[in-house]
């Protein structure tokens, strides 16, 4: 018999999402760090061993398709637990090989996307949306990607020294045990539906909560729901708004992927140490925590979700224009580059908003499949980013610094498309989508 807990469990749920935004963050960044030393160790450049960073965003973006329809029958509980332990091994495995050759790590952090699939964003927008009323929903991501803030931060601070002091596989497979533990934690404090539980979703009356609950099936509705499951990914496919959300995060992948894999590199190479480009990476997340003060909140109440994720975007834009002129032009105050980064931090927490969007551009019923979808064909998207990024600074003479412009102009794309593509949703505007589908079930 489930056990009663109160609505604010829901709270607990959001909490266990903090140790899996730790994926969201170890993830992408770890490259940026360890691929430096990596190539330096067997004098190759970064941009040679950049096809590791490619096969990590690949092998996610492919397994990705997967993760909707498999989290339908299996929750969010297992699957992310699986995800965050599973790149955890392979962050161990990939320092252990990387004596010999470089390929080692390249292989083993391209099987940690794999992983990263079912540890990161594409089950959470279900997950949140089933145990938090529209009105709070923001606000239950906010943990999700505090967890990924923090451990951007106590990155920036740690590995350097790590490195210099151990070498870049203790500094790796290091990120690969905190990854483990997160996965267990994870899997002892989430549950997937607050129903089973014997509660309702937070923010709802209960009458509210009975008309949004699924009703129970028997054997032969279960199966025809797994072949729906499977009709729903068809369905999420010709969705117009799939596409065009798609191109959006391709764009936001660029920018985000190109920083992670090249800005340690890129900063190093204007002349400042790697514990200088690691502490603008902490002080990058120590301001992401203002945004994240400001931006869910705002988002939960004014204007529309898609305003907020392109404006920030654009923000993040100018900011990188800075930070590349600035670099270009051979500025070399730590002061002036860590205020030019502590600004951008501000603008570059889309994440809340972006993942509430990931559900709400969907009705109910693709709101597992629908952000697997989106999903994997972003990330496959974005494994272009590490091998576009470095031919972008091919054209430029090698030089890692040009890698803020690429940074820049895909932000702005990013945010058009974003603005003009997707439809209103969030804030002011509540969850239309979710509205008209109870109409059409007549609830």
């Amino acid at each position: 018999m489930a056990t009663a807990k109160s609505p604010n469990y829901a709270w607990v749920v959001a909490t266990g999402g903090f140790f899996a935004g730790i994926a969201a963050i170890a993830g992408p960044q770890i490259w940026g760090y360890v691929s430096p030393y990596i190539a330096e160790a067997f004098k190759i450049a970064p941009t040679d061993i950049a096809w590791g960073a490619s096969l990590y965003q690949l092998t996610c973006g492919v397994f990705g398709f997967f993760v909707g329809m498999l989290g339908d029958r299996f929750g969010a509980r297992k699957l992310v637990a699986l995800g965050l332990i599973g790149m955890g091994i392979c962050y161990i495995l990939g320092g252990v090989t990387g004596g010999a050759s470089p390929i080692g790590p390249c292989i083993f952090y391209g099987i940690a996307g794999l992983f990263a699939a079912f540890a990161l964003v594409s089950l959470l927008p279900k997950l949140i949306s089933d145990w938090f009323a529209p009105q709070l929903r923001a606000r239950g991501m906010l943990l999700n990607v505090l967890g990924g803030t923090a451990t951007g931060a106590l990155m920036g601070i740690i590995l350097p020294v790590v490195i210099l002091k151990s070498g870049w596989a203790v500094a790796f497979g290091g990120v690969g045990v905190v990854l483990i533990i997160a996965g267990i934690i994870w899997f002892l404090m989430v549950r997937d539906n607050p129903y089973d539980e014997g509660t309702i979703p937070l923010g709802y009356t209960p009458e509210e909560a009975e008309r949004m609950r699924a009703p129970e099936l028997t054997a032969e509705e279960k199966e025809a729901k797994k072949k729906e499951d499977r009709a729903n990914v068809i369905k999420a496919l010709k969705y117009p708004v799939t596409w065009i959300f798609a191109l959006s995060m391709i764009l936001w992948f660029w920018m985000f992927v190109g920083a992670n894999v090249y800005q340690v590199g890129a900063i190093m190479e204007a002349g400042f140490s790697i514990k200088v480009a690691g502490g603008i990476g902490t002080a990058i997340m120590i301001a992401n925590l203002v945004g994240l003060a400001l931006w869910p909140t705002l988002s939960d109440k004014i204007l529309s979700r898609k305003l907020f994720f392109g404006g920030l975007l654009l923000g993040a834009a100018v900011m990188y224009l800075i930070a590349f002129f600035y670099l270009k032009g051979g500025g070399n105050n730590t002061f002036v580059l860590f205020a030019i980064f502590v600004i951008l931090g501000i603008f570059t927490i889309t994440a809340p908003i972006q993942q509430t969007l990931y559900g709400e551009v969907y009705p109910p019923n693709l709101r597992n499949a629908g952000p697997g979808v989106l999903i994997t064909i972003a990330t496959i998207g974005a494994a272009t980013a590490p091998i576009i990024g470095g031919w972008w600074t091919g054209l430029f003479g090698g030089s890692l610094v040009y890698i803020f412009l690429f940074t820049a102009l895909s932000a702005v794309g990013a945010a058009l498309v974003a603005i003009f593509g997707l439809p209103k949703t969030g804030g002011k505007y509540g969850d239309p989508l979710l509205e008209k589908y109870l109409e059409e079930e007549g609830k």
